[in-house]
């Protein structure tokens, strides 16, 4: 037996976010997938093990606690852009893409200024992890947006 023997994983299989190429991110580890890619963005099942390689599996549903062990964000989505909470956005629909985060697999049917939590690996996209409880302001704040308004002061 040598080294070699006493290194090698068992290929685990893990379920993950899956944004486009060949790098996919876990936590603090990066792989580059060999063989056949998904055919669409979404969550996907990989076989991972002890090199830095992994292997496309099947489609699979969102992992419900991807958000735990990595860095979250809770906001409101417009779109798939996040406006993170206490964040001052400037109520104008060009600067948007300046003051707001690109989230990845977002939910469709979603109502615009939804709440929600995302979350990232070091180096890797913001992903879409689930709705929020609302907080009480959202249709008078999307009123206010529709409405041009300049800032949503009187607004509880």
């Amino acid at each position: 037996m040598g080294w070699q023997d006493l290194l090698q994983d068992i290929p685990k299989e893990r379920v993950l976010p899956w944004v486009g190429g060949r790098r996919l991110v876990d936590r603090d580890r990066t792989f580059e997938i060999k063989g056949k890619l998904p055919e669409e963005h979404g969550w996907h099942r990989f076989q991972i093990g002890g090199t830095r390689h992994a292997s496309w599996s099947g489609a699979a549903e969102p992992d419900p606690c991807f958000d735990e062990g990595r860095s979250t964000l809770t906001g409101y989505l417009v779109g798939d852009r996040l406006i993170p909470d206490g964040a001052a956005v400037v109520p104008d629909p060009a600067a948007l893409i300046e003051q707001t985060l690109r989230v990845h697999l977002v939910d469709r049917g979603l109502d615009r200024f939804s709440r929600g939590l995302v979350a990232q690996d070091p180096g890797g996209p913001w992903i879409f992890v689930r709705q929020e409880f609302p907080l009480g302001p959202e249709h008078e704040v999307q009123a206010a947006f529709v409405d041009g308004r300049p800032d949503i002061r009187g607004i509880r």
